[in-house]
């Protein structure tokens, strides 16, 4: 049985519903599923489209109760509302329901340990879930929809949670994706690395970039059966939305910078934009911070919704005209100071070592910030003969001091990416790539190495100064800017609030 954990009362406000409704996502978004009154076990819940640790919010009628369990039979961690609850996550109870009950009563039951006494006696047919209630994806782990298989509703799936359904790291090879649904692959855990999206089911991912890289899953539902298209066809510049299917507030950009303060006159406020129109020969590269910094990630294609770390998470943008991926096309500026200030070199696609720089006028130790032209990614190594530390770049570099590289280049490799954007898996669309595949890749081992401590049941505030030295913490901002260890030292690091905790730790915006 899992360890009992205090929860916080939950306040809600009345509504004027006959029937209790579950969203999968907090604030009521997504497609519900209103039941009557019954009792409801995990199989029963997954039979009418709510799978097992699903629930995020509840929609409760005023003379109605609803009882959560965290386990399966009506055992374990509970709770009774009265009312709605907007966001289950503030009571550390999202996504963690397994079973429950609805009754007929204004009697409202107290938190703790399970009581037999409870629950209704009376149980009724639970009510066919309405509208797109049922609506999942399917993911399979051979070609043409065949091997094993999971039904995934609109969330986020990180690989433990797809092992739970089944399915291993790298085991999708074919998904079937229903109109106005969409999926989005990630080569790494937590909605991390290279990502690309379908709209239309994809019979075979056994070649490109994606062939047996699937870790991780984001699905979404633009609420209709069709599947969605830009309103109008942009011919220059760039167009931002603040709702999916490129609908609500818009503005149009051309080419420039746009910090938060300049989009929100053109009215677009911070963190709002979630689809974008991109005309032909024009790339935008779109920033998690202001002023162009922070994580960012480069889109050359219309995308009808973001997904993953990219939707609502955006506050300052850059606007480009796309430069043709060619042998003569100079693939990278590489300049002496940060912010892209002082000498600059241009470079086409290659490999430079210490004497082939020096050759282009590039001393050797002297670079601070790099641009990178779109269709080319760079790898610079601190070593004269592509040796030593190394750092993988597909999108600009403002200060290499971020990254530990500043004024330590001493050779680089060029290469382009225009085969590798194409994806070959079908009709997946490329989505914003991850700006510093170094940074992604220590955040992804730290919370590797913390779900060690998790799975273990030692992740504790005596254990902290373990963690820390032994998964590298200190080198990660997002592990180390005191959000980790103040759940850790509250004592929610463990195996039921893991899933939405590195959720929240992997994505700032989020918390």
């Amino acid at each position: 049985m899992k360890r009992i954990l205090g929860l916080l009362l939950l306040w809600l406000p009345i509504t004027a519903f006959a029937n209790v409704t579950f969203y999968g996502q907090c604030n009521y978004k997504g497609p519900g599923v209103t039941l009557g009154v019954g009792e409801y076990s995990a199989a029963e819940l997954n039979n009418v489209g709510i799978p097992e640790d699903a629930i995020a919010s509840v929609k409760v009628p005023e003379g109605f109760s609803v009882t959560l369990h965290e386990n399966d039979g009506f055992q374990g961690r509970y709770g009774t509302l009265k009312k709605n609850d907007a966001c289950l996550d503030n009571n550390g109870f999202s996504n963690l329901v397994s079973s429950l009950s609805i009754k007929s009563t204004t009697v409202v039951e107290g938190f703790g340990k399970n009581k037999s006494d409870s629950l209704g006696t009376t149980a009724l047919a639970p009510k066919k879930p309405q509208g797109n209630a049922t609506k999942t994806i399917q993911v399979f782990t051979d070609c043409n929809y065949a091997g094993r298989s999971a039904q995934l509703l609109v969330g986020d799936y990180n690989l433990s949670q797809l092992k739970r359904l089944g399915i291993g790291n790298n085991d999708i090879s074919s998904v079937k994706v229903p109109k106005g649904m969409s999926v989005v692959v990630y080569e790494n855990d937590f909605l991390r690395g290279d990502s690309a999206s379908a709209s239309n089911d994809v019979p075979c991912i056994d070649t490109g970039s994606f062939a047996n890289r699937i870790t991780s899953v984001t699905v979404t539902d633009s609420g209709s059966e069709l599947a969605a298209a830009p309103k109008n066809i942009i011919k220059s510049g760039v167009t931002v939305h603040t709702e999916c299917d490129y609908g609500g507030a818009s503005a149009n950009l051309r080419e420039g910078e746009y910090t938060n303060a300049q989009l929100n006159a053109l009215g677009i406020n911070n963190n709002s934009i979630s689809s974008v129109q991109v005309a032909e020969g024009y790339q935008v590269d779109l920033y998690i911070n202001d002023f162009q910094r922070g994580d960012s990630g480069m889109l050359d294609t219309s995308s009808p919704c973001l997904a993953g770390r990219y939707n609502e998470a955006v506050t300052s943008v850059v606007v480009r005209r796309k430069a043709s991926a060619t042998a003569a096309t100079p693939a990278i500026t590489l300049y002496t100071h940060c912010n892209y200030r002082g000498g600059s070199v241009q470079l086409p696609a290659g490999q430079y070592d210490r004497q082939a720089l020096k050759d282009k006028l590039v001393g050797e130790n002297t670079v601070s910030s790099i641009k990178l032209t779109a269709g080319f990614r760079a790898t610079i190594f601190d070593g004269p003969a592509y040796d030593g530390k190394s750092l993988v770049l597909t999108s600009d570099d403002d200060c290499l001091d971020n990254d530990e590289m500043n004024e330590k280049l001493s050779s680089i490799l060029i290469e382009s990416t225009a085969r590798r954007n194409a994806g070959g898996i079908g009709d997946f669309v490329a989505q914003p790539n991850q700006s510093n595949t170094s940074k992604s890749d220590d955040l992804i081992a730290g919370l590797t190495c913390v779900q060690d401590f998790v799975e273990k049941n030692v992740c504790d505030e005596k254990r902290w100064s373990t963690m820390e030295r032994r998964c590298n913490l200190a080198r990660v901002e997002e592990l180390s800017d005191g959000y980790l260890q103040g759940h850790v030292n509250a004592g929610n690091c463990n195996a039921e609030l893991w899933d939405e905790l590195v959720r929240r730790t992997a994505n700032p915006h989020l918390r």
